[in-house]
């Protein structure tokens, strides 16, 4: 939105002036992933470079995980795995250093988005056995919610319809208490696709009709939503 980008781009102009700080990496990384939902893609891998060079140099591990989730992020949307996954990699080592549940929880499911979209779904299992043990440690409605369906996803590409159904059908509760549009559109999108695979039409048809017209009145910016 406008008024995103002319607050971000107000804490760069005010923040060049005042010299590195890690305030003024992060404005980079997160305006390096606005620039790429407009797309203005040079400009979005200029920033994203100019927050690692800076956050490397005045940064808190904390400030070096920030700027990495949203710069990977960037990166995981272009397509880029290798850099995407070092990236995620080397957030997943500062949580683990520092003890931050949020920043792991983040570092991993974004991990997990970097090996389904390269279709390493069985890669996708074994990482689930890790982030399963952080959910049931943390107790983080984000992954609770999300988690579960983006596990059916990998379990669907593998032909196991049924573990897909019920994984979908286990999230359902929390994802219809979910604000956040993007949680329907997996679940519900993900569960129509399963339960038509598994012969199940009815509840092919109920979740089609459920997530047809939240689709078709939202932009596709996010990738995340795509097993939607």
């Amino acid at each position: 939105s406008l008024p995103m980008l002319w607050s971000g781009l107000s804490l760069l102009n005010l923040g060049e002036p005042a010299g590195p700080s890690a305030v003024l990496a992060c404005g980079y990384a997160i305006m390096a992933a606005v620039a790429g939902i407009i797309p203005v893609h040079a400009m979005a891998e200029a920033w994203g470079r100019r927050a690692l060079a800076l956050v490397d140099g005045v940064g808190t591990p904390y400030d070096v995980a920030f700027v990495l989730q949203r710069v990977s992020s960037y990166r995981l949307w272009l397509g880029d795995w290798r850099v995407a996954e070092d990236g995620f990699r080397r957030e997943v080592e500062i949580a683990h250093r520092v003890g931050d549940h949020r920043m792991l929880g983040d570092a991993m499911i974004c991990t997990v988005f970097a090996a389904t979209y390269q279709g390493h779904f069985r890669r996708v299992e074994e990482l689930f056995r890790e982030v399963d043990v952080w959910e049931r440690k943390t107790g983080d409605a984000q992954l609770q919610t999300g988690g579960p369906v983006v596990e059916a996803t990998a379990k669907l590409r593998l032909g196991k319809t049924d573990e897909a159904v019920a994984l979908c059908q286990g999230a359902r509760p929390l994802v219809d208490a979910s604000p956040a549009v993007h949680d329907d559109i997996r679940c519900y999108g993900v569960l129509a696709l399963a339960a038509a695979l598994a012969g199940d039409t009815r509840l092919a048809r109920e979740a089609a009709e459920r997530v047809v017209p939240i689709i078709a009145a939202t932009r596709p910016v996010a990738y995340w939503t795509h097993d939607g």
